[in-house]
């Protein structure tokens, strides 16, 4: 555990040494910020709910692609990676510590947007509640998302790639519940079941389902050992 920490205080204190942590995390905020207070003010009463529809949006497309693309295919493109598994740390300690970090970076993000529901409170009365559930649920989509985002930044060293892959397969996790409506049947129910966009849902409504949370949970654990197995295969090659 003390390994993991290590690399994940390196990991996180990268973040903010480059202008990667500080460039997604102002982009963030200013469009979810302009289409927040735009959906705000149509609807017209005190209500944080347009909080939850545009963030995992905006992580799907950009804040969980842009921050994970460079977590080992920057490694691997300058050859520290080598150097890496080679140190006295294991395979899964390196990859639970760059995954910690991300998901701090995220918490970051997450702790500012707290700005909007502190202001609309100021405007009426908010239940607490459905906020909570509502950042949990965040929490549960950005834990996942990193998992899916790490693992395709260890199977490349072009970040762009890892961007691309990681953006590509959390859009069709995000909105296949449209794809499954559409077909119906068993298969539109698998469709329904995958859905990151339908487990996402009832946190935005202040409803904490377990089986949404095991459900995230389960996808991060799955995606964070496929990384591990990828690291370990390259000490055969």
């Amino acid at each position: 555990m003390n390994s993991t920490l290590i690399v994940a205080r390196r990991e996180f204190r990268s973040n903010f040494d480059s202008p990667i942590g500080y460039v997604v995390i102002a982009l963030s905020l200013l469009g979810v910020g302009a289409f927040f207070f735009r959906d705000y003010w149509t609807i017209n009463r005190a209500t944080i709910y347009p909080l939850f529809t545009w963030l995992p949006w905006a992580f799907t497309f950009f804040v969980i692609p842009a921050i994970t693309m460079r977590l080992f295919s920057e490694e691997k493109r300058t050859g520290t990676i080598e150097l890496l598994i080679t140190m006295p740390v294991r395979d899964r300690e390196v990859v639970l510590g760059k995954y910690l970090a991300t998901l701090a970076l995220v918490g970051v993000l997450l702790a500012l947007t707290l700005t909007y529901p502190l202001l609309i409170g100021r405007l009426g009365n908010l239940d607490p509640y459905p906020i909570a559930a509502g950042y949990l649920g965040m929490l549960m989509h950005a834990s996942a998302g990193i998992a899916i985002g790490l693992f395709f930044s260890s199977v490349t060293e072009n970040q762009i790639i890892a961007f691309m892959l990681t953006a590509v397969v959390l859009l069709g996790l995000f909105s296949i519940d449209y794809l499954g409506a559409a077909v119906g049947g068993t298969l539109g129910d698998i469709f329904a079941f995958v859905s990151f966009q339908r487990r996402l849902a009832p946190f935005g409504r202040g409803l904490i389902d377990l089986r949404h949370v095991v459900y995230f949970l389960s996808v991060t654990v799955f995606f964070l050992m496929l990384t591990t197995r990828q690291l370990e295969s390259r000490k055969w090659k």
